[in-house]
């Protein structure tokens, strides 16, 4: 017999205030558990800036999954990434200029799971990414083209009015994977 605690999870937003309740199995038994966050958001944009409780629950989602994997080929660079920014967020989750987002690029088509976490802070009025985290389990994200992430930020610079900027060079120092394709797109769309 397998026990169900519930635990309650109090989330504001501008938009919403309600109280859920998340059941959390004490014995796992089915090592395939992937984790829709709908309960803790139901996002409705591609690009939803979360609060550090949420990227938390997501990112330690992610590390349990992944520890439960072990004998499946993972390139180490998923489990790097979430590891990273598991440490990102320890660092920053109390400074004021720190920004979460969470990328869901299925949400068009009714999926609303994270494939991407994305952090950074915005510093004279720029925001400058530090890190990508890429989920393990996310449907087809291969097939994902990232140049449509630097497109939902870019959109979500311009119509912020007090942010006119981005910059990915953290992130590129971090992780080069995304330097390439990125500086030819943002070349060819004249960003």
């Amino acid at each position: 017999m397998q026990l169900i605690m519930t635990a309650s999870l109090i989330y504001t937003s501008t938009a919403f205030i309600g109280l859920h309740s998340i059941k959390i199995p004490t014995r796992i038994n089915n090592l395939s558990i992937k984790m829709t966050y709908d309960p803790l958001n139901g996002y409705k944009e591609t690009l939803n800036i979360i609060p550090s409780f949420q990227t938390s629950v997501i990112i330690n989602n992610w590390m349990n999954y992944l520890s439960t994997i072990r004998n499946i080929d993972n390139p180490k660079y998923i489990f790097q990434s979430i590891y990273d920014m598991k440490i990102f967020l320890s660092i920053n989750r109390e400074k004021k200029n720190t920004i979460l987002l969470a990328w869901c690029p299925g949400v068009s088509q009714y999926n609303s799971n994270v494939g991407y976490v994305i952090s950074g802070k915005v510093i004279n009025n720029e925001l400058h990414i530090y890190r990508i985290a890429q989920s393990p389990y996310y449907n087809n994200l291969l097939e994902i083209d990232s140049n449509n992430l630097v497109k939902d930020i870019t959109q979500l610079v311009i119509n912020s009015p007090t942010i006119h900027n981005v910059n990915y060079t953290k992130l590129h120092e971090y992780d080069s994977r995304y330097l390439l394709s990125w500086s030819f797109f943002t070349q060819s769309n004249g960003s």
